[in-house]
């Protein structure tokens, strides 16, 4: 058995679409998850996982989905159930009188990007210039960020 970072199925797919670039240099895959955001990066040649920048994040959509609610209940006096939270986070949701979420819960996504964003350049340190293409891949693609 050989075991691989999680994300590895991405950066192969997206090596097989084109998506990647052969040139000398990084790329980094970054998904955002429920709880976690994982990174993994690779060296583009060859597909080969970088260790010292594959890393995961304990921050993820839910993150953002925890945040939603609590801004609906200060505004509304009510709280909105989690599936109508985790809903919210990409369009909008009717519940109660009314819709929740949409455009509105763009300011909790935003967060979490710039939470990713300023760790992930953190981590990478003097790296941050190797890396050539960042995919954004699982719950990582409703996020509104470049790395």
């Amino acid at each position: 058995m050989v075991l691989r970072p999680q994300g590895v199925g991405a950066a192969l797919y997206l090596a097989s679409e084109g998506a990647l670039p052969s040139d000398p240099g990084y790329g980094a895959i970054v998904d955002a998850g429920t709880r976690t955001t994982d990174v993994l990066t690779v060296d583009l040649p060859t597909l080969t996982p970088v260790p010292e920048l594959c890393f995961s994040l304990e921050a993820g959509v839910a993150t953002a989905a925890e945040a939603l609610p609590a801004a609906v209940q200060a505004k509304t006096g009510r709280l909105p159930p989690p599936d109508v939270a985790v809903a919210a986070l990409t369009a909008p949701v009717a519940w109660g009188a009314g819709t929740v979420g949409g455009s509105a819960a763009k300011m909790h996504l935003d967060d979490l990007a710039a939470t990713v964003h300023t760790e992930v350049r953190r981590r990478f340190g003097g790296d941050a210039d190797r890396v050539l293409v960042h995919a954004l891949v699982g719950g990582g693609s409703v996020l509104p960020m470049l790395i």
